[in-house]
């Protein structure tokens, strides 16, 4: 069972004393759309409890449907900001004022996101396995290639 946030999963005690199943209200809040009163009914609570129990996610989250959005078209706007940053990275005025950390690690960023756009790996230690590997196989085809070739001396036989 995944393991879920202590906030979302406990439930609230309002000041009503009214116990809510966070979880519940929320799904019955953001996937089903139900007003606080309906979901306050489905929990035998009042529309105030639920209200109260669910102020920290609302002041969160302000408008669902915007969040929907966002999940639907998230690869879009993560790309626009992606695009909007590279131009701030590149402004010359910006470039003359970075420190030499900045602009390595700014350098090391968009090589990475380069290489996994090009679905290449971002980490040296990822070419050590991928190399140590390669080899691995290749040597496997040798032997293969020599057993189907009759090359290959039985270690186990004695003669």
């Amino acid at each position: 069972m995944p393991k879920k946030s202590k906030a979302l999963t406990k439930a609230s005690k309002t000041r009503t004393d009214a116990i809510i199943d966070l979880q519940q209200a929320i799904k019955l809040r953001l996937v089903n759309h139900l007003s606080y009163a309906d979901i306050g009914k489905q929990l035998g609570v009042s529309k105030q409890a639920v209200h109260q129990a669910l102020s920290r996610l609302t002041d969160l989250i302000k408008d669902p449907q915007l969040v929907q959005a966002f999940r639907t078209h998230k690869a879009e706007i993560l790309e626009s900001a992606q695009m909007e940053m590279l131009t701030n990275i590149v402004d010359s005025d910006r470039l003359k004022k970075a420190s030499v950390n900045n602009l390595a690690y700014a350098a090391s960023q968009l090589d990475n996101m380069i290489r996994l756009d090009r679905n290449q790996a971002t980490d040296i230690k990822d070419y050590r396995v991928m190399e140590g590997n390669l080899n691995e196989l290749i040597e496997q085809e040798r032997r293969l290639m020599r057993e189907i070739s009759g090359d290959v001396i039985d270690i186990d036989d004695d003669t």
